[in-house]
């Protein structure tokens, strides 16, 4: 690691940190508590990021800032090399999720540890880092759980993203899109737990972090679901997809025009699925011209169950 460079100030940090993936549903307010403790990093090209690549209780949570970093599990050989760290990625999310278990803070991945990761930079490499000691004082600061909630949230969308991807690659909208373009667009896709139905979650927002919660809510507004836990039936107005675990659909994500209060997901005990929404798609395409360009056709969007 060479020398340390300058942390920018807060308020710089707290623009760039609403630029990133898996913060843009948050709010200056929220971030703040982050950007008052992240520090500067620099790492030389081919620096292990993480130490036998498992987090191990010492590993910061990083956001990338300049430069890119290898992101592989070990147990992900057909998509090898295909998933990189960018500018406003973050990593260190396992750690977060092993803090908040020994909390007992609600929304944690309980499920068995995921397989060890191969995290290098590829160049130089910049990044903010938040020690692990500091997480007490900026995640248990009540204007820091809307943060703490969002990364909990996207912790097993990290884990399940191999998974994900190659459902997506198998489905007529997604198939022309680059593997590296499909991890990107994962990164704002965060995973929810669903219970029987309230009809007053309809009033809830999904790429609202702060309504996440332990239970999640559902969706206001059409989203393809990919459920890693228990079955998921997702329904509008026209018709209803029922999905179990290693499945992905949902109603109406590239239709135009549709009512957002016209779907519901639901499941009869407890599910868990990665959610894309249609306004994260739409965000994506923004920050990303060419995915558009790569989408198949539109026409498809009543229903995507391959």
């Amino acid at each position: 690691m060479a020398h340390q460079p300058p942390t920018p100030d807060k308020a710089s940090l707290i623009r760039f940190l609403l630029t990133c993936p898996m913060f843009q549903r948050l709010s200056a307010q929220d971030v703040e508590p982050l950007a008052a403790r992240l520090q500067m990093r620099h790492y030389d090209d081919g620096t292990n990021l993480l130490s036998g690549g498992v987090a191990d209780g010492k590993t910061p949570l990083r956001v990338v800032v300049h430069g890119g970093a290898t992101w592989e599990p070990d147990d992900s050989t057909e998509q090898r090399g295909a998933w990189m760290l960018a500018p406003g990625s973050c990593c260190g999310l396992g750690t977060v999720n092993a803090w908040a278990r020994a909390k007992k803070i609600p929304g944690t991945w309980s499920a068995p540890d995921p397989a060890p990761i191969r995290c290098k930079s590829v160049g130089p490499l910049w990044v903010l880092e938040l020690a692990p000691q500091d997480f007490d004082e900026v995640f248990t600061d009540p204007q820091g759980e809307p943060i703490c909630t969002e990364l909990l949230c996207m912790f097993p969308t990290s884990i399940k993203a191999p998974e994900v991807v190659a459902a997506l690659r198998d489905t007529p909208q997604f198939a022309r899109v680059t593997t590296p373009k499909l991890y990107r667009l994962l990164e704002r896709a965060p995973t929810l737990n669903y219970g029987p139905f309230d009809p007053m979650e309809l009033e809830q927002d999904p790429d609202d972090p702060q309504q996440f919660g332990p239970h999640g809510k559902s969706v206001k507004g059409p989203a393809l679901y990919y459920v890693v836990e228990g079955e998921l039936s997702v329904s509008n107005d026209d018709q209803t997809v029922s999905l179990g675990v290693g499945e992905l659909g949902g109603p109406g994500l590239f239709d135009e025009g549709v009512q957002v209060n016209q779907f519901a997901a639901k499941s009869v005990n407890e599910a868990r699925a990665v959610v894309l929404t249609q306004r994260a798609l739409m965000d994506q395409i923004r920050a990303d011209p060419g995915l558009a360009r790569a989408l198949g056709p539109r026409g498809y969007g009543k229903e995507l169950n391959p």
